[in-house]
């Protein structure tokens, strides 16, 4: 992927979907006018809907190594034609196609709801319960930080 191409040509190549090779049938949801992302270093997070299930859509904005070994048939290489300029593609995102969580991240939490100790006691023992089953699995998250966990209520959602 060209380390040249923008943030908004990620957006805006959001509107190819339907050309896309397996993914013609999603549909990107809105906040309005907006389509509902979240940018992170490396990947761009869409709410998007498929069959009528909100689902996320996960748009590798870089080159990542092992990703079909982590989401397996979730996983779609080259799916997503990036516009460049000339709105025509240029280039092609890996996407990822997995459940969508609702909720608040627990950065946003911790700033609005750091003072709560009853709160934070609770969300607390929820986080030690999901690091011990997180010691049993084969696998590891590879990115636990509070920007990439979703808060509803006392539940914790990786």
């Amino acid at each position: 992927m060209s380390g040249n191409i923008l943030l908004w040509q990620y957006i805006a190549s959001l509107r190819l979907l339907p050309y896309t090779r397996h993914l013609s049938d999603v549909i990107v949801c809105y906040d309005g006018e907006r389509p509902i992302c979240y940018a992170g270093n490396s990947v761009l997070v869409c709410k998007v809907e498929r069959d009528g299930k909100p689902m996320a859509l996960r748009v590798y904005m870089s080159s990542r190594n092992n990703l079909t070994e982590i989401y397996g048939e979730c996983y779609y290489p080259f799916e997503l034609p990036i516009v460049g300029f000339t709105d025509r593609a240029s280039d092609y995102a890996d996407v990822v196609l997995v459940d969508w969580y609702e909720g608040e991240t627990l950065q946003r939490v911790l700033e609005q709801r750091g003072e709560d100790t009853e709160y934070m006691r609770r969300l607390s023992r929820r986080f030690e319960e999901y690091a011990l089953w997180q010691l049993d699995q084969e696998w590891a998250h590879g990115d636990i930080k509070p920007d990439n966990i979703i808060v509803n209520g006392d539940e914790i959602l990786f």
